[in-house]
């Protein structure tokens, strides 16, 4: 706590934007970690996703799901990237609006991917970044 008071202080940065560039770093991180995973090992993922959903009605869209997700998770985290350069550059937050709302939304297809495929283990830990993300997005609305 002490050390935002001190960013507060001596940045002049309000402690609603440290905490939405906290979490764009965070979600950027984890997001832009596991598309470039995808892309690295695309051949290990593709087996994974077609275990993974053998037993449920995507098991014929595995490449087509793979691919899309790839995309999702890199826009997501390039669009935070690109957020935080802006705030630094303008001190404006627009673009993490929208790489929150873009996150928001690639955590729902993963949940849903999840629980089509009745790993609602998996499905119960993507519920924390869901939140993270649609708080960091309530932000907004205090702000």
């Amino acid at each position: 706590m002490c050390m935002i008071v001190v960013m507060d202080t001596i940045f002049n940065i309000q402690i609603i934007h440290v905490i939405q560039l906290l979490v764009a770093i965070f979600l950027a991180t984890c997001l832009l970690q596991s598309g470039l995973d995808k892309i690295i090992d695309f051949q290990g993922n593709k087996e994974y996703f077609s275990e993974h959903f053998s037993n449920s009605p995507l098991q014929k869209f595995d490449s087509l799901l793979l691919i899309s997700l790839t995309i999702l998770e890199l826009s997501g985290g390039l669009l935070a990237i690109l957020g935080i350069i802006q705030f630094i550059v303008s001190d404006s937050t627009n673009l993490l609006r929208y790489a929150f709302a873009l996150q928001a939304c690639v955590f729902i297809c993963l949940f849903a991917g999840q629980r089509l495929a009745k790993d609602y283990n998996g499905a119960a830990i993507l519920v924390n970044y869901f939140l993270l993300t649609v708080l960091a997005l309530f932000t907004y609305s205090i702000g």
